[in-house]
């Protein structure tokens, strides 16, 4: 939705357009231009070539500066406004502003319509859209550009900044080139109303810029139903993931439903996600192609909206492993490419023997990339991304590298994982010479573990020996494993060593353990060194291999409790995340486990930490920690993010991943009867009722539906009925975030308010180095304008001899950033207005 700033003074260049008022009565002759009461009523700009000929079916031209009460000028053209095609590109007309220099401040007014008594709702309905001048690039609000939706409640006479439906200003011109359907409720308005259309612009010369905003499909309609959400798009976060977002006039009432699938999907085929609660969702673990998703309202018993759709969006892939370059052999010379957003390019190598010391190597001037290298295309067994790659020559260069790697064939994947992801690469790929190899090419071996701790078994290994026969081997220093579970400690034998053939006894040591189902103790063996005493006493490597034994061992049977997923405010860059795991098993796992914890954004790793129990875990008990690493939540809006469990070894893997979110949103607190940037209301009468809002960034149900008020010295709601002059605070504090406000409420009598008629502007408001303040009353004499902190200390003191109308400048170039309050006092009588200095 758009927000409203209060804007007056002198116009600037830019363009505005309304298009497709479809016009479902029959036009009204200006001598007839009684109030419109039958309803749908549209208007979408076809029968028109001119705006003037609107004038004959009862809508008008004004000009002039929005105020508190403004009465404008009657105008005999439509000036800034006029037909044009639809964003430039479409063929249906549309009503178009162009606002571009000082002199921008006109007025479109519609009939009048008569809303009745306030027993039907209605709504308001229109396409919008947003452009540079004669042009379908998108355009952009300057400081001094405003638009805005009024309604009039006395049939037109005066046009009230209170009573501005939705407006546009630099703050939020979200509005696309390509446009976008926007609908505002008008529960509350009854009678005869009129509305109008206000474009301003106060700047002019080669600074300003110039713009246009179209409007089309205009439309009034009755308020009921299951309205359809409106204004969905997408947004690529990653080559995998898509975040989906829409709006909805009924938002924080209604659940949505949500299916997506691949491009021209038939709706009931897809995949459905029901019951979200938010107008946003993220569809996540995709794959390269195109994709369709529809959206659907769902406001309670029964009810339903029509599917909203489709949205459509493209993962794009730029390669795949049936397309791979050809690299070559190891050592060949280096080949170059180009990669751009999320494209990928493969290529492929040969190893016609085993080879030591493989290095695959990428350099040049790519960003958000990672490399991969892959086993029949889908295997990977290396990976390493930089945000940026090393320079050429200059800086260090990105690597995998492997100690040894057998013979066969590998694939190199190079590939963005963001929309920025760009650049040239070079990559080389250089090996050691081949030396013979004495390589294990069996199948993983399965024995057991007594309960005792005591490991003996047999092992008959099947070996590769291109080079020597008869070669007797001996161990030089014995062997190096690695170890995920029970063994502490091993001794192995070689009985033989022929061709083909070794017998190998291991015996050894395990911990104390506690019988459990489906144990699975992993045992790997690395680069064991043997002599052999042929072929010049040559030194080889056994590679190594996996020894898997089973038995009723120990489980680490860990799983991955949600670790901080929701809303947070005032967090920043430095945050430690909390995290839970639970023993999910039927035995302890006992005190010095090792466990890792590893958090990934966007597909990098941000933290990785192992830990180490200190103490047992019962089976069902939790153990709490806190990352020592920090992430960054600092960004306004969702954080999305992975957690994994590591050295976790158990029989069920389904639960040591989990996607994880966290929203940081902010909250803005005001009051809907103080004028908005006023912090002032004017009471005729008490006691009155003051009504405190609260607004968030991102808007959330959610956060609206956990939010507590509490009135300082008064009830805890957002409401607060008073009976005397002063200032009234209040505290808002939703899931941890704290906000203080105030409001001051002053008793005015109807001549007083006469007297003062409020005419009163502050601008530009927020300010960063000078505010004007543009006053006007029919009572002269003594006016003093006070500066104040929010605490009531008076940092700023003018006096004037007042003669009914006053323009000042004033400079806060020195102010610290923050809210003051503007104080007017006229012989007795004073005005407060909220100022934020940026």
């Amino acid at each position: 939705m758009w927000t409203f700033d209060d804007k007056g003074g002198e116009s600037s260049r830019d363009e505005i357009a309304l298009d497709n008022i479809d016009v479902v009565l029959s036009a009204t002759p200006a001598s007839d231009c009684g109030p419109i009461s039958s309803f749908p009523w549209s208007e979408d700009f076809e029968s028109y070539s001119d705006l003037s000929e609107l004038i004959d079916v009862c809508w008008e031209a004004r000009y002039g500066f929005i105020s508190d009460e403004s009465q404008l000028t009657e105008d005999d053209n439509f000036n800034y406004f006029y037909i044009s095609d639809f964003a430039n590109g479409a063929s249906n007309n549309s009503m178009v502003v162009n606002l571009y220099d000082e002199a921008a401040h006109d007025w479109v007014i519609t009939p009048a319509f008569d809303l009745g008594d306030g027993s039907t709702n209605y709504m308001l309905e229109l396409d919008i859209a947003l452009t540079e001048y004669y042009s379908a690039t998108q355009g952009a609000f300057e400081e001094d550009d405003y638009y805005a939706f009024v309604v009039s409640t006395d049939g037109g006479d005066t046009w009230s900044e209170l009573n501005v439906v939705d407006a546009i200003d630099s703050d939020n011109d979200g509005i696309p080139a390509a446009g976008t359907h926007y609908i505002a409720d008008l529960t509350g308005l009854t009678g005869i109303v009129k509305f109008g259309i206000y474009g301003v612009s106060t700047l002019n010369g080669p600074e300003d810029y110039d713009i246009e905003i179209f409007v089309d499909n205009l439309m009034i309609s009755e308020l009921s139903g299951c309205l359809d959400p409106f204004g969905a798009g997408s947004y690529v976060v990653d080559a995998s993931s898509v975040y989906i977002d829409w709006e909805d006039l009924l938002e924080g009432s209604n659940l949505y439903n949500l299916e997506y699938g691949t491009a021209s999907f038939t709706q009931g085929t897809g995949t459905l996600v029901e019951g979200i609660s938010v107008t946003e969702y993220l569809i996540h673990e995709l794959t390269f192609g195109d994709y369709d998703v529809y959206i659907q309202a769902d406001c309670g018993g029964g009810s339903t909206s029509s599917w909203v759709g489709p949205i459509s969006f493209t993962l794009e892939a730029g390669g795949s492993c049936a397309t791979a370059f050809d690299y070559g052999m190891i050592n060949d010379p280096t080949v170059s490419n180009t990669i751009e957003s999320l494209e990928e390019v493969w290529y492929y190598v040969t190893l016609d023997t085993d080879y030591d010391n493989v290095l695959f190597s990428t350099c040049g001037s790519l960003f958000d990339t990672k490399m991969s290298v892959l086993v029949e295309c889908d295997e990977q067994i290396g990976y390493n991304d930089d945000d940026e790659l090393g320079l050429c020559g200059i800086n260090n260069e990105s690597t995998i590298f492997y100690p040894h790697l057998p013979a066969g064939v590998y694939q190199v994947r190079i590939n963005g994982y963001d929309a920025d992801s760009y650049g040239d690469f070079d990559l080389t790929i250089t090996s050691d010479e081949p030396i013979p190899h004495l390589m294990y090419s069996g199948d993983a071996f399965y024995e057991s573990i007594s309960n005792d701790g005591t490991i003996s078994t047999v092992i008959y290994v099947e070996l590769e020996n291109d080079t020597f026969t008869d070669v007797d081997v001996d161990f030089t220093d014995g062997f190096e494993y690695t170890s995920y579970g029970v063994p502490t400690s091993l001794n192995m034998v070689v009985h033989t060593l022929t061709e083909t053939t070794a017998t190998i006894t291991l015996t050894g040591t395990a911990d104390s353990h506690t019988t459990a189902d489906n144990t699975l103790v992993e045992i790997e063996f690395d680069d064991i060194a043997f002599t052999t005493y042929a072929a010049g006493d040559v030194v080889n490597y056994f590679a190594g291999f996996n020894l898997v034994f089973t038995d009723e061992v120990l489980v680490v049977d860990l799983a991955l409790i949600e670790p901080q997923s929701g809303y947070a405010c005032n967090v920043d860059d430095q945050t430690h995340v909390p995290y839970q795991l639970e023993n999910v098993g039927t035995a302890p796992i006992a005190s010095g486990t090792p466990i890792g914890i590893i958090f990934e954004s966007e597909s990098v790793v941000i933290v990785d930490e192992p830990i180490m129990l200190t103490e047992d875990l019962l089976p069902s008990e939790t153990f709490e920690g806190l990352t020592v690493g920090t992430v960054d939540l600092s960004t306004i809006g969702a954080t999305y993010f992975k957690a994994y469990i590591d050295f976790a070894p158990d029989s069920d893997h389904t639960n040591d991943t989990l996607n994880g979110w966290v929203v940081h949103f902010m909250q803005d607190v005001s009051f809907p009867d103080d004028d908005d940037m006023n912090d002032t209301i004017i009471v005729g009468a008490y006691p009155y009722t003051i009504d405190a809002d609260v607004a968030y960034t991102p808007d959330s149900a959610f956060l609206a539906s956990n939010t507590n008020w509490q009135w300082v010295g008064g009830p805890m709601a957002d409401t607060y009925e008073v009976s005397t002059d002063g200032w009234y605070y209040i505290e808002v504090e939703t899931v941890g975030c704290w906000t203080l406000d105030s409001v001051y409420v002053k008793l005015m009598t109807p001549a007083e308010l006469a007297v003062n008629d409020l005419n009163l502007n502050i601008y530009p408001n927020p300010a960063s180095e000078n505010f004007v303040v543009e006053y006007s009353s029919a009572e002269s004499g003594n006016l003093n304008i006070y500066i104040l902190t929010v605490d009531g200390k008076v940092i700023e003191t003018r006096s004037y001899d007042f003669d009914g109308e006053i323009r000042e400048s004033f400079d806060i170039s020195d102010y610290a950033p923050g809210m003051y309050i503007v104080r007017f006092n006229n012989n007795g009588k004073t005005i407060n207005k909220r100022l934020i200095k940026n």
